[in-house]
């Protein structure tokens, strides 16, 4: 079985995508986090904007240690970097500057890495099966549009429910993952994903 890591800018964000791959792929492989004690707002920081968009600054080489560190000790088989590019998909400039966190991430894992870029966000990926969403907070909304080009999903889910991002873990392992699948992005990423843990 082989071990993947995830890493990206907040908890909940590496939980819930874990949940998520573990309905299809639990046989496959083991799931887990990088790095466990981090100071999650630097991370926040750092990926909306500050020092890693800036392609003339280095990576913060706290930052950078103990991603390296972390790698060398758990020695996963393959990474999972999980990015919001806070836009929508035509947002060139800042799809540069992601590209660019993840190639520096990616210089301290030996390149085992591979970059989930959430169009525009994570909760995206929830508007694909809303059912679950429903049944979870006991509304009624529907959503027939293609998620990748809702703007601010997690504040269109919070127009009809009580969401939070602690519940999102829980909401994505109820996900079906064939609906999931169908957004061009998380499709895109499945079919790389594959294809490295094949060959890890």
């Amino acid at each position: 079985m082989k071990k993947v890591l995830l890493f990206g800018e907040a908890p909940n964000d590496t939980s819930s995508i874990a949940s998520l791959m573990r309905l299809r792929y639990e046989e496959d492989a083991s799931f887990g986090n990088l790095v466990e004690d981090i100071n999650q707002e630097q991370i926040k920081n750092e990926f909306k904007g500050g020092v890693l968009l800036t392609k003339d600054k280095p990576l913060k080489s706290k930052l950078r240690r103990l991603i390296n560190t972390s790698y060398r000790i758990k020695k996963p088989d393959l990474i999972i970097f999980v990015i919001d590019l806070d836009s929508l998909e035509n947002d060139r400039e800042k799809k540069i500057g992601r590209q660019e966190i993840f190639n520096r991430y990616n210089t301290q894992v030996e390149d085992k890495g591979i970059l989930l870029l959430n169009i525009f966000e994570l909760e995206a990926l929830l508007l694909a099966d809303i059912k679950v969403v429903n049944d979870f907070y006991k509304i009624e909304m529907t959503y027939d549009g293609d998620p990748m080009l809702q703007v601010d999903p997690k504040g269109h889910i919070k127009k009809y429910c009580k969401y939070e991002e602690a519940h999102s873990p829980e909401l994505f392992s109820k996900l079906n993952f064939d609906n999931v699948i169908k957004v061009r992005y998380f499709q895109k990423f499945i079919t790389e994903f594959e294809q490295k843990l094949k060959s890890a």
